[in-house]
């Protein structure tokens, strides 16, 4: 069996959330700022065998797995940016941001 030799490792200093918000506003988006993506809003989800979904009928509803008082996901690629909540704007659905997912 060979032996180790254990060395001394260099952190970086971890930054504070105060930091992390400073830092994703000052960062320069110019060179993509006008690539289009595609944002989902995600109300919730449901779990429903082919046999009910094919058995569907107009005016029948699903009841998701979300209370309607509870945040919606704003998502993005897949993975949810925010929280908020669903609000009316003349007459279209809006999302109210109630909080922004932090980089990881």
């Amino acid at each position: 069996m060979t032996e180790s030799t254990a060395k001394r490792v260099e952190l970086s200093e971890v930054k504070t959330e105060a930091q992390d918000k400073l830092a994703l506003s000052q960062r320069d988006f110019s060179i993509v700022k006008s690539v289009p993506v595609n944002v989902e809003v995600k109300l919730g989800k449901i779990e429903v065998s082919i046999e009910r979904l094919f058995s569907l009928k107009a005016g029948e509803t699903l009841e998701m797995d979300k209370d309607v008082n509870q945040p919606i996901d704003l998502v993005l690629n897949g993975d949810i940016i925010a929280t908020g909540n669903l609000v009316a704007i003349d007459g279209n659905f809006g999302i109210e941001i109630i909080d922004l997912m932090r980089e990881s």
